[in-house]
């Protein structure tokens, strides 16, 4: 072992000493440093990869390590809602805690000793720059009602009273819907304890301070631990109850609620309970229509209980549900029949009932602004696919308006306002829009590789014009999947649908995009109007769903 470790000494001296030559041989060119003196504007910001969004009682840290500075200033909110922990208006280092909820702006002006570079900007500005920041404060996660109703097919029910050891007696498969208020803005309830209730993704709606739980079980007791949080910046509230539901058997039939395609397979969902002994596969029957196919039967290779008591699970033999068929399922009566101890509850028939896709937003889990709930701002923005015509903030308007009479679902919505074109001897007026967060940075979303289905609901007002020469198109507005590697670069532009609404209804319109990267992406909304009047369009509910289409 000593004379193994010798010889890796000695093969290291060697190697060292011919390095030692070549560098030797390079002569005094590498031993030069070059060091760039050059003014620059360079400032940290301790919360800018959180878009400087905080909470109440947040702090930021704003540094300025500028090279060339010959003097600073800092502009400071009212100060009755910060307060300056560290430095002062010339300081380079500037800590400031925000004590109220709200907007705020935080100004940077800088004079260099001569003309300044900008971050990673390749061209100098002026000796003087000016830089905002803009900072969001958001109310901390606090309860202020919480109550709970029987939901029954949709409708809202009888009031459930909300006590610890109360023991409401509910039929087995009762659906419960809660409804809560808040302080502060809740997008999760993820960490929740339903103690074996399910959650029901379909008809629960956190932005609007609901969810469901269907309860199954017989003579099973039910506490609850609801946890109310906002993701980000992070935020929670608790209500909990303990012993406060029993279920017990229903006198009901046995019938089906719904059908959903789940990776390929059919989830039959019961009122209630099922016994697992009567299911049998052959008394169930699945027909297939592929996009532009014929109807085929499929082999069942399997039926069996989900986790949820009250669900069957589909499997078919060779093949499977993709998200461009259209398929249904049918049930001849046989042996299936409900869980229950002193009578028999069999199901009924049906038949060829449809089986809809399961579609969940991607965008929810990343905490995406895609109903525009949580946007206060817009950037403009370049988009060489359109001819690189970078729009006249004078000609279009866009703007994020609160009004939950007129948005598809929430409160607020996109609405994009784009003046007439200027005549048909002209190219006509363009508009794109990039919605930030109220901080001010972009949105962004991440997306594995695949094959995805973007969604969003449109509605417009004077959607008119004619065909614009030679170019070939009418008014319309598109959907841009922009990768987001660098801030303001369109130049690689994903998936993109070319959509005019004819009608002031909302309408969802849908494409599909192939995400080819691991990247960051950023959804980039353009507006094109060739008529006489004002075009608006609205928009709002962006849904990105998993799309698996038939090879």
């Amino acid at each position: 072992m000593l004379k193994h470790k010798k010889k890796i000494y000695s093969n290291v001296s060697v190697v060292l000493a011919i390095l030692v030559m070549l560098l030797g041989a390079c002569g005094e060119e590498m031993n030069q440093w070059e060091v760039n003196n050059e003014a620059q504007r360079f400032v940290m910001v301790s919360q800018a990869s959180n878009e400087n969004i905080i909470n109440i009682g947040g702090r930021i840290e704003f540094s300025d390590a500028s090279r060339g500075v010959a003097t600073r200033e800092w502009g400071i909110p009212d100060k009755d809602s910060v307060t300056v922990l560290e430095g002062d208006e010339g300081a380079s280092l500037l800590s400031v805690r925000f004590d109220k909820a709200g907007e705020y702006a935080i100004s940077l002006h800088q004079i260099f000793e001569d003309s300044a570079y900008a971050e990673d900007e390749d061209s100098k500005r002026d000796i003087e720059l000016d830089t905002m920041y803009r900072v969001s404060v958001l109310p901390l996660i606090d309860i202020v009602s919480f109550k709970a109703n029987i939901l029954e097919n949709g409708v809202l029910g009888q009031e459930i009273s909300l006590q610890d050891s109360a023991e409401i007696a509910l039929v087995d498969g009762t659906t419960v819907r809660y409804t809560f208020e808040t302080e502060g803005k809740v997008n999760s309830i993820v960490d929740s304890d339903f103690d074996g209730g399910l959650l029901v993704e379909e008809s629960t709606n956190v932005g609007n301070g609901t969810f469901d739980i269907v309860y199954n079980g017989l003579d099973k007791v039910f506490d609850l631990e609801a946890i109310l949080a906002r993701t980000n910046p992070r935020s929670s509230d608790t209500v909990k109850y303990v012993d406060f539901i029993k279920l017990i058997e229903s006198q009901e039939p046995l019938t089906l609620v719904n059908v959903i395609e789940r990776e390929g397979r059919a989830y039959l969902k019961f009122s209630r309970s099922i016994k697992s002994s009567s299911i049998d596969k052959d008394d169930f029957e699945v027909k297939i229509t592929p996009e532009g196919g014929s109807e085929m039967t499929a082999t069942i290779s399997t039926a069996a209980l989900d986790t949820d008591p009250s669900t069957i699970v589909l499997t078919l033999d060779g093949d499977q549900i993709y998200s461009d068929d259209e398929a249904v399922v049918s049930y001849t009566v046989g042996s299936l029949e409900a869980d229950a101890k002193n009578s028999s509850f069999p199901a009924e028939a049906f038949s060829d009932e449809s089986i809809e896709h399961e579609e969940i937003n991607i965008l929810v889990a990343q905490d995406y602004d895609y109903g525009f709930e949580n946007t206060s701002s817009v950037s403009w923005g370049n988009l060489p696919a359109a001819g690189g015509y970078l729009p006249n903030v004078a000609d279009h308007t866009t703007t994020v308006v609160t009004d939950a009479s007129v948005a598809h679902s929430g409160s607020s919505y996109l609405k994009m306002a784009v003046n007439p074109a200027p005549g048909l001897a002209t190219p006509p007026s363009r508009a794109a829009t990039e919605p930030s967060l109220s901080a001010g940075g972009y949105h962004t979303f991440d997306a594995d590789l695949g094959i995805y289905k973007v969604s969003v609901y449109l509605k417009t007002e004077n959607n008119g014009g004619t065909r614009f020469g030679s170019l070939g198109f009418d008014s319309n507005c598109r959907l841009y999947v922009a990768a987001a590697a660098t801030q303001g670069n369109f130049s690689v532009l994903r998936g993109w649908s070319s959509i005019s609404p004819e009608n002031e209804e909302w309408t969802q319109y849908s494409f599909v995009f192939t995400a080819d990267r691991n990247s960051d992406y950023r959804f980039v909304p353009f507006a094109v109007n060739t008529g006489v009047e004002q075009l608006i369009i609205y928009w709002d509910d962006i849904s990105m769903v998993n799309w698996n289409p038939r090879p």
